[in-house]
């Protein structure tokens, strides 16, 4: 039987964990050129930018 210290302990690991994998996700989003809208459009400006390519930035920017 897991006492409540143990239970909590473990819960804490795994809530530190999750939160960890989540900044990892981010950050492979950051660095990752395709998914920077500007990196890709740099010269073209937003107002130039493809409106398939404004919705793709939304949805991502949704699931963050």
């Amino acid at each position: 039987m897991i006492t409540a210290s143990e239970l909590r302990m473990k819960m804490g690991k795994l809530n530190t964990n999750m939160i960890e994998e989540t900044g990892k996700v981010k950050a492979k989003r950051i660095d990752n050129n395709k998914m920077d809208i500007s990196a890709i459009y740099a010269a073209k400006g937003l107002s130039n930018t493809k409106f398939e390519d404004l919705q793709e930035f939304v949805t991502l920017m949704k699931s963050t």
